[in-house]
């Protein structure tokens, strides 16, 4: 289990790095300092992972119970990140084709 003094007196490393707390929960720390509350989760039977914010702003005793639920801060009004709002593009998963145009003309533009 995670203490407060082990979360505060963690270091940077030249490579991230996580400490682990129970439930799947864990500490990120980045090599410029941040440090980032991450959980580990399952969702229709693929691996999610949340991320339930910076370690100055959330707190180890904040943390436990948001990685305890199954939608962390769903209580709080937050979005989840499956969700898309009513005017929102649909994504597409390729890259835009260039334009040929030019090819019809025989100039570019």
């Amino acid at each position: 289990m995670l203490t407060d003094a082990k979360v505060r007196t963690a270091k940077p490393r030249p490579k991230p790095y996580k400490i682990f707390d129970a439930n799947r929960l864990y500490l990120l720390i980045t090599p410029a300092g941040g440090k980032l509350w991450r959980w580990n989760y399952a969702y229709d039977g693929k691996n999610k992972t949340m991320v339930l914010g910076a370690y100055p702003n959330v707190s180890l005793a904040d943390a436990r119970p948001s990685a305890t639920t199954p939608t962390p801060f769903c209580a709080k009004g937050a979005i989840r990140p499956s969700q898309r709002s009513s005017g929102s593009k649909p994504i597409s998963r390729h890259r835009a084709r260039p334009s040929n145009a030019w090819r019809a003309n025989g100039t570019r533009t």
